[in-house]
Formats: C-alpha cells, structure tokens, sequence
C-alpha cells in the first residue's frame, strides 16, 4: 500500500473516530463549541486540499509534512477547545 494512501485512511478513520467528539459539544452546549466546530473543519479541509494537491501536482517534500502537519494542528485545538 502506497504511504499516500495510507495517511488518507488514516485521515478518514480520524475523521469518524473524532467526529462525535464535536457532535457531544453541540449537545452539551459548550461555550466554544462554534469556534471548536470551526477550527476542526477547516483543519480537515486543509488536509483535504492537500491530498488534492498532492495528486495533481508533484509539490516539494516540504509540503507533505507542512500542509497535513496544519490541518492536523488545527484538529487538535478544535478538540481541544470542545473538551474544555
């Protein structure tokens, strides 16, 4: 199995495995659950974007750290911020 693909599942199983996460800050009505909800799809997105960019274009090696390293950063403070 190719490295790419292997982070894309792993991308993926993250997804499904955080997602309720979010999902019992908005039942609880947390305080930032807007801001939480925020920073944890636009992390997603910019892991998103780059798969994509990954697969049309050939980008330099520092982009395949830098770009998933983001999107996973700003996960990490969106799940953060819901389990305050």
């Amino acid at each position: 199995m190719p490295v790419h693909v292997a982070f894309l599942i792993a991308g993926c199983a993250s997804l499904v495995v955080s997602l309720p996460l979010i999902v019992r800050g908005w039942v609880r009505r947390v305080p930032n659950r807007r801001l939480a909800s925020a920073y944890y799809t636009s992390g997603y997105l910019v892991m998103a974007a780059g798969y994509l960019l990954d697969s049309v274009s050939n980008p330099p090696l520092f982009v395949h750290g830098f770009v998933p390293g983001i999107g996973v950063a700003l996960v990490v403070i969106g799940l953060a911020l819901i389990m305050s």
